[in-house]
C-alpha cells in the first residue's frame, strides 16, 4: 500500500497522528508545511493526504489542489480547529473526501481511512529456518519502587521519548492493545528510560501497577506538551504536593540548576511524614535550597508550601514561579503571587482523552481564549487562567471513572 502524507505544522499532532497510524499498520510520511508536502507528492505517490486547513505559506485546500494537478487520483482529508460552511465547500470542490473540525475522534478518522484505502494487509514473512529466534520487547519496564502507600515510580525503556525530553514534556502511555492512553509527567530521561511517578487512582494506573520489571508496554508516545525556556531567571521557585508536580519538580529544578545565574529553591509537601517519598526521588539533591513541609506537621515544616511562599514573597526573595500539582491549591497560588506581580506558570493537568488535540475534553481558557492542555501546555501563566472552568471539569469523567473501577473490581473477583 502507497504510503499516507500527514501534512500539519503542529508538531505534536503531527507526530501523534504518524504514530497512531504507524501503530494501525499504515506507511506513513510527515511536511510541516504545503511546500514542503507538494515536493514529496512531486517525488512520490501517495494514498492518502491528510491535511490541516492553516498551514504555512499555502492552506490546505491549495495544497490540495496542486497535489491533485500532478496526481488526480489523490485523495485528501481536510482537518480543521476553524471549520467553516465557507471551506468545507471548497474543500469537497477541490477534491477531499472529508473534512473534519477537531477536535474530533480517532475512530472517525480511521473509518475514513478505512473506506477509502481498504484494511491494512499486514505482511508476515515467514522466519527463516536458520534464524535464531528473538524476543522484542519495546517499553520494558526496566524499575518499578512504592514511594509510598498510593504513589508509585516505574521506569521504562523510550528512547523515542528519553532522546528528545525537556522539562515540561509528559509522556502518553498505552499498557495494552486497545488500551486507554494515560499522559503521565517525567521526572528524569536517561539512558533511553524515562521514569515517572504514578498514582493508584483509576482503573488503568490500578493495572499499570500489577505489570513487574522485565514486562512491556504496549506503547510510549511522546515527548509531548511545551517546555518552558530554560534561561536565566535569578531567583526561581519550583512547588509541588502531588504526584506529578513532584516529578515536574525535579525536572525542571535540575535543567535549571545547571543554568549560571540562577538560583533554584524546591518546595515540595506531603500530608504526613509517611507520605514523603524516599530521599533520591525529592529534589533536595537538584536544587540550591529545599523546603519540605507535611500538612500534619509530623515532619519538616507544618503545613502547605503556600505558608512558607507567603514569607518569601513579603521578603521579595522571588523572581519567577513554577508549580505543579493539586489544582485547587494551584488556584489558591495564582491568587496569593498575583498582587505580587510575580510571574506564576503552573501545569495544568486536565483530563486527556487522546492527547492530541483532537478530543477537546482537556481543554482551558487563558485570558478568554480557549487551549488545548495537550497541545498548548501543560505549563500556562496562572494569573490568566480560568481556575473556576478547570475545578468544573475535572470532574467530568467521574461517574465513567467510577464505571472502570467497579469493572476492575469485578473482573479481579472473577480471576
Amino acid at each position: 500500500m502507497k504510503p499516507v502524507l500527514i501534512v500539519e505544522d503542529e508538531a505534536i499532532m503531527r507526530d501523534s497522528l504518524r504514530d497512531w497510524l504507524t501503530d494501525g499498520g499504515y506507511q506513513v510520511e510527515i511536511a510541516e508545511d504545503g511546500d514542503e508536502a507538494l515536493k514529496s507528492i512531486a517525488e512520490q505517490d501517495f494514498s492518502l493526504l491528510i491535511l490541516d486547513l492553516r498551514l504555512p505559506g499555502k492552506d490546505g485546500i491549495k495544497v490540495l489542489q496542486e497535489a491533485r494537478e500532478k496526481r488526480p487520483q489523490l485523495k485528501g482529508v481536510i482537518i480543521t480547529a476553524y471549520p467553516s460552511v465557507e471551506t468545507a465547500v471548497e474543500a469537497m470542490k477541490e477534491g477531499a473526501i472529508d473534512y473534519l473540525p477537531k477536535p474530533f475522534d480517532l475512530n472517525e478518522l480511521e473509518k475514513i481511512i478505512r473506506e477509502t484505502l481498504g484494511p491494512v494487509q499486514l505482511e508476515i514473512k515467514p522466519r527463516a529456518a536458520t534464524e535464531e529466534a528473538k524476543v522484542i520487547r519495546p517499553h520494558q519496564i526496566a524499575r518499578k519502587e512504592d514511594l509510598n502507600a498510593a504513589d508509585y515510580l516505574i521506569e521504562v525503556e523510550a528512547s523515542n521519548v528519553a532522546d528528545r525530553f525537556q522539562p515540561g514534556n509528559f509522556a502518553v502511555l498505552i499498557t495494552v492493545p486497545e488500551g486507554e492512553r494515560i499522559p503521565m509527567s517525567i521526572q528524569k530521561a536517561r539512558d533511553g528510560n524515562i521514569t515517572m511517578f504514578i498514582k493508584r487512582l483509576g482503573k488503568t494506573s490500578r493495572e499499570l501497577d500489577t505489570f513487574k520489571v522485565g514486562d512491556s508496554l504496549e506503547n510510549v508516545i511522546g515527548p509531548m506538551g511545551n517546555s518552558p525556556e530554560l534561561k536565566k531567571y535569578g531567583n526561581v521557585l519550583f512547588a509541588s504536593d502531588l504526584v506529578c508536580g513532584h516529578a515536574e519538580n525535579y525536572a525542571l529544578c535540575k535543567a535549571l540548576s545547571k543554568i549560571d545565574g540562577n538560583h533554584v529553591i524546591s518546595m515540595q509537601s506531603f500530608p504526613t511524614k509517611n507520605d514523603i517519598y524516599p530521599e533520591e526521588e525529592l529534589c533536595s539533591a537538584v536544587c540550591d535550597e529545599y523546603y519540605l513541609a507535611t500538612e500534619d506537621g509530623s515532619y519538616g515544616m507544618k503545613g502547605h508550601y503556600i505558608d512558607t511562599l507567603r514569607e518569601m514573597l513579603d521578603e521579595n526573595r522571588i523572581d519567577i514561579i513554577f508549580a505543579g500539582g493539586h489544582i485547587p491549591r494551584l488556584h489558591e497560588l495564582a491568587k496569593l503571587t498575583k498582587p505580587y506581580g510575580i510571574p506564576t506558570i503552573v501545569t495544568v493537568r486536565q483530563t486527556m482523552i487522546d492527547a492530541t488535540g483532537m478530543c477537546g475534553s482537556c481543554r482551558v481558557f487563558v485570558d478568554g481564549e480557549m487551549k488545548l492542555t495537550c497541545i498548548d501546555g501543560p505549563m500556562f501563566d496562572a494569573h490568566k487562567l480560568n481556575f473556576e472552568d478547570i475545578i468544573s471539569r475535572l470532574a467530568m469523567f467521574k461517574e465513567k471513572e467510577a464505571e472502570a473501577m467497579e469493572y476492575l473490581a469485578r473482573r479481579r473477583g472473577i480471576e
